[in-house]
């Protein structure tokens, strides 16, 4: 009940398009709340209007539910999403000295605020 109202308080009603992406895709949602909570951010008024609408079809969300994961993408770099991920997590395969660690992009572009579809599932290589 806390939880459920603190959610009200921070991120307003889930919209019925978000509730139903997150029937649909179970637990390969990771939703404003996730990202949220996950990440210690706080999306704004407006950044939380934009993201009320799902930009996915039904169909498209049952046919991708087993292979993607739909993700609420927020403003960060590479490398803030990596500081703020536990150790331990399996989002980046290493937590230090990757390749990317001194590129440009790594630091400067930044995740845009929109729904991300993300195949989840590793293709074989031909």
């Amino acid at each position: 009940m806390i939880m459920t109202t603190l959610r009200l308080i921070t991120l307003g009603p889930r919209t019925a398009e978000q509730q139903r992406a997150r029937e649909i895709m179970g637990k390969n949602f990771l939703g404003i709340e996730e990202v949220s909570e996950h990440y210690g951010i706080v999306f704004g008024n407006e950044q939380l209007a934009r993201m009320s609408r799902i930009p996915f079809l039904g169909a498209t969300l049952e046919a991708c539910k087993d292979t993607h994961m739909l993700v609420a993408g927020f403003p960060m770099t590479i490398l803030e999403i990596r500081a703020k991920t536990s150790k331990n997590s399996k989002t980046f395969y290493s937590q230090g000295n990757t390749w990317y660690d001194k590129q440009v992009f790594a630091a400067n572009e930044r995740v845009r605020l929109r729904w991300y579809l993300i195949r989840n599932v590793v293709d074989r290589f031909l």
